[in-house]
């Protein structure tokens, strides 16, 4: 065992590395995304003025935007090492390649054999990998989500209590890192009654402890935002996102013009909304809101338009590899680096559910193939037959009917969740928290096909499954 984690531990760690080679080169590539300069200003403004703002000078408003952890994260690196973005980096490579191990755990529910290899397919995720290069959640995010998961259910499999406790603290702290999480808990707590149907009051001690924890951690969050922003909200995240993707990719699906134009347009209409109300223009967290009755109007409006969208995003979180506008940007140096036009995907898949196949494509060709560098290629023809691969390990894993495991049901929901709620904003992005899920399932589907017929144990020391699959 100790072997195996080694293994898994040193392939994440070098594929990790490898990827981070550009961003040692030029630090300026860690900001091949732009929420990355956002998450470093907070990060400065918290250290030198003690405000968690995106102000570039004085007053320093309080961002009713982002969750403080990351934030906070990259400002815990920079009181040490001071403001060193590469340092960041080195840190998230660190613990980026120590999730591989929380990936084995987890799969140790099924066999020893397939955590090993569900671990070291981790490592090699490209889209994991180049994740680690940039200041971004993902690579926090995505390690305490899993540690909530295997405390989740292992708390479930031996009756835990603290284990189920400690699952509400890292999934309260995911949600401080990510606000994409803070309804999981609610949808996770269906299978775990289920499962404690015959026992119920044992079922409502394990849910309490882990919904109790969970709010507790989120807490102080809600309180500084009533304070601050005079709303009971914990971030206008969602709701900018309902405006500026749902609704605006809508709004130009229905109107065949471009997703830029439609934002301009909605932004305009609840300016002159909010005016109308006599909300101020600078109280942000409830100019957010009349955005979102913007936006949602839009959504009511044109259902079908919407449930395309939202199929499209779901299918692009598994069909792209990884995202093309920040992957030119990182292997491109800065001196060479085209000039890229936004909202590519999002138009994209406006066109595609307008029914406008020969627009969409060639949109994509002109505004991202044609620009990518040979380096940036290279990486993403790599990841595209690692990305395929493991949705051959998932189809493999379904038409074998026998994932019969006693937590099925919590990763399912898991990869359900984090695919479906993002809708038509979904991509390689928002795939990546739950890729380690996927992987597992995929593992397990390599598995049974090249071992047809053989029955799974699952290992000793495991504690996630000790029914295993029979």
């Amino acid at each position: 065992m100790k072997r195996d984690l080694l293994i898994a531990l040193v392939v994440a760690a070098l594929m990790r590395i490898l990827f981070a080679i550009p961003s040692f080169v030029d630090k300026s590539r860690v900001y091949s995304v732009a929420d990355a300069t956002g998450y470093e200003l907070l990060a400065v403004n918290l250290l030198e003025h003690g405000t968690l703002s995106l102000s570039e000078s004085p007053p320093y408003e309080p961002d009713a935007l982002r969750t403080p952890l990351y934030p906070l994260f990259i400002s815990g690196i920079y009181s040490v090492f001071g403001r060193r973005p590469r340092a960041v980096v080195i840190l998230q490579i660190a613990v980026s390649a120590l999730t591989a191990l929380l990936v084995y755990a987890i799969a140790m529910s099924i066999n020893s054999k397939i955590a090993l290899t569900a671990a070291i397919l981790f490592g090699l995720s490209p889209n994991i990998a180049f994740y680690s290069t940039m200041l971004l959640t993902e690579v926090l995010f995505t390690s305490l989500l899993l540690a909530a998961v295997a405390f989740l259910l292992a708390g479930i499999g031996s009756d835990g209590s603290f284990r189920m406790f400690l699952a509400g603290i890292f999934l309260g702290l995911s949600t401080l890192t990510r606000p994409i999480s803070l309804y999981f808990p609610f949808l996770v707590a269906i299978p775990v009654v289920w499962m404690y149907r015959k026992n119920l009051k044992r079922g409502v001690v394990l849910l309490s402890l882990f919904l109790g924890a969970y709010v507790a951690v989120l807490s102080p969050w809600l309180l500084r935002n009533v304070g601050t922003h005079d709303r009971l909200m914990f971030t206008t995240a969602g709701e900018l996102n309902i405006f500026y993707y749902h609704g605006a990719m809508v709004k130009a699906a229905h109107e065949g013009v471009d997703v830029d134009d439609a934002r301009r347009e909605l932004e305009f209409e609840a300016i002159q909304k909010a005016k109308k109300s006599g909300v101020p223009l600078s109280h942000e967290a409830r100019v957010s809101s009349t955005r979102r009755q913007i936006a949602v109007r839009y959504l009511r409006d044109f259902p079908l338009i919407y449930v395309g969208l939202h199929a499209a995003g779901f299918l692009s979180s598994y069909l792209l590899p990884v995202p093309l506008n920040p992957l030119i940007s990182y292997f491109t140096p800065v001196s060479e680096r085209p000039q890229l036009r936004r909202s590519v995907t999002q138009d994209a898949l406006a066109s595609l559910t307008s029914g406008k196949l020969i627009e969409a494509t060639k949109l994509v060709w002109n505004e991202r193939i044609r620009k990518i560098p040979p380096a940036a290629l290279f990486v993403y023809i790599v990841a595209g037959i690692f990305q395929y691969a493991v949705i051959v390990g998932l189809l493999l894993s379904l038409t074998t009917l026998s994932l019969r495991l006693k937590y099925s049901s919590v990763l399912l929901l898991s990869i359900v969740y984090f695919t479906a709620i993002p809708g038509p904003l979904a991509g390689p992005r928002f795939r990546a928290p739950i890729e380690p899920l996927l992987i597992m399932i995929a593992s397990y589907g390599f598995h049974r096909k090249l071992r047809k017929g053989q029955v799974y144990k699952p290992s000793s020391v495991s504690r996630l499954g000790r029914d295993g699959d029979h």
